[in-house]
């Protein structure tokens, strides 16, 4: 921290919001002066969680007799989050439970576990204020839910209710149900005011409640800072993290990093399974972007999504509404002891201890992908562009995959072939860690775009 900086956040109030590296700064508990002091985040231990990854297969256990509740809580939470008056849903919808809260059912237990978790992993004398902390969430269902119940699964990507029940066999659309696209969590309440400042949440963290579906990827690639996203102009990710879905894994991050689940680049390994056990010999390896399609397994990808916010409260975050809350089917009592709670935390899931990950490499072809899209373009999908389009900082950005698609799907070949051959007993045998080549993915900036064309993602 700068020598001006850290003088004016001695002077801080103790209701300023002050920024450090992205984050809601933390206090520190100066016993001897009696007061708290911002401080400057360059220790190891104040980093939650302790590296940019972090992921364990079993860490959530779960009564299996309240599975099947648990995610028909988690359908209807996600139903209400994309339906409201009739109209088409929020952008930026999510939910918060303040962390002196009680929960009010199942989910929202879970949900604070899920936090509490995490905070309280702050060395002793590292503070936050509880007060303005707590957890935000949400859930996502993708990828099986009936055609009217199917998020775009972009926050930024507003749709109503009547046009998804009329667009019948979209195939387009059809092909992107299980998709996430690449984004950064932030407070976008908060940007929408300030321009250019992305506060994120000091945790991200992905529970899932299935084993279905593409992996959650995160990269390497941080939060420009002052939301200078030109910075990011160029810029190749020289790693990415690959968590793919089973019941009962929660996966956390570094909540500034760049992630989504781009199923169509990273396919689901069910589907990775079934192309692998349908390939005859001198089958042409998948050289454009295509969908490994399956039609007879089990679609929908469960997850519960919770951000670890301290010291700050997202501004467009709200209570789940009693009216959803009575709704909630899974049996619970708040005062019931641990023993008959529908889920607990796996003791043996150390968030202090770095994931032991496989690794994978993607190397990059020596011929750029193409990037020119004409107008005409537009309605005709064009299998020789490797490129998603999403919105950053206000900004139109290319995030574009220099490599044959094969190579991006053949790195779940390793967890197949494990899961086939052997029982893998690391705690995080469906996660990867992917070193890439320069250009192997890799961000480029284009022109600003209007203000409201930018939201959250899913």
């Amino acid at each position: 921290m700068a020598e001006a900086d850290e003088k004016a956040a001695s002077k801080a109030g103790s209701n300023d919001l002050v920024i450090r590296d992205g984050f809601p700064a933390l206090l520190l508990d100066n016993k001897d002066k009696k007061q708290q002091w911002w401080i400057e985040e360059t220790d190891e231990t104040m980093k939650l969680p302790r590296g940019p990854f972090w992921a364990h297969d079993s860490a959530l256990q779960v009564d299996p007799s309240c599975l099947p509740t648990l995610i028909k809580d988690c359908h209807k939470v996600f139903t209400a989050r994309t339906r409201e008056d009739d109209a088409s849903y929020s952008a930026g919808t999510t939910y918060f439970l303040p962390a002196q809260m009680k929960p009010r059912c199942a989910l929202e237990e879970l949900v604070q576990m899920i936090f509490q978790q995490h905070a309280k992993l702050l060395p002793p004398d590292i503070k936050y204020k509880p007060d303005e902390s707590g957890a935000e969430w949400w859930t996502l269902v993708l990828g099986g839910a009936d055609k009217d119940d199917k998020d775009s699964n972009k926050k930024a990507k507003a749709k109503t209710d009547d046009n998804q029940k009329q667009d019948n066999d979209d195939e387009e659309e059809e092909e992107e149900d299980d998709d996430v696209g690449w984004h950064y969590d932030a407070d976008y309440g908060l940007e929408d005011q300030a321009p250019g400042l992305l506060l994120h949440p000091r945790v991200g963290t992905v529970t899932y409640l299935s084993d279905c579906g593409a992996p959650t990827v995160v990269t390497d690639c941080l939060t420009p800072q002052q939301g200078k996203v030109q910075h990011l102009d160029g810029l190749s990710f020289s790693k990415v993290w690959l968590s793919y879905p089973k019941i009962g894994k929660h996966m956390a991050f570094d909540g500034r990093l760049l992630h989504g689940a781009p199923s169509d680049v990273f396919p689901s390994l069910q589907a990775m399974s079934a192309a692998a056990g349908t390939k005859k010999e001198g089958d042409e390896p998948p050289s454009k972007r295509q969908k490994v399609e399956t039609d007879d397994m089990p679609q929908e990808r469960i997850t519960l999504l919770v951000n670890v916010w301290l010291n700050h409260c997202p501004l467009d975050a709200e209570l789940l509404d009693d009216s959803v809350v009575e709704q909630m089917e899974t049996p619970w009592n708040q005062d019931s002891n641990n023993q008959s709670k529908p889920f607990a935390w796996n003791d043996k899931a150390d968030l202090l201890q770095n994931a032991k990950l496989r690794s994978a490499n993607i190397s990059a072809t020596t011929t750029p992908p193409k990037t020119n899209k004409s107008k005409k373009d537009d309605d005709e999908e064009d299998d020789d562009e490797l490129e998603d389009e999403i919105v950053l900082c206000n900004h139109q950005v290319l995030v574009k995959y220099g490599a044959p698609m094969d190579e991006y799907h053949n790195v779940a070949q390793a967890l197949i072939s494990d899961d086939n051959n052997t029982k893998d007993s690391s705690h995080c045998a469906s996660s990867l860690e992917v070193k890439l080549g320069k250009g192997a993915i890799s961000l480029h900036v284009g022109d600003p775009v209007a203000s409201d064309a930018e939201g959250e993602e899913g």
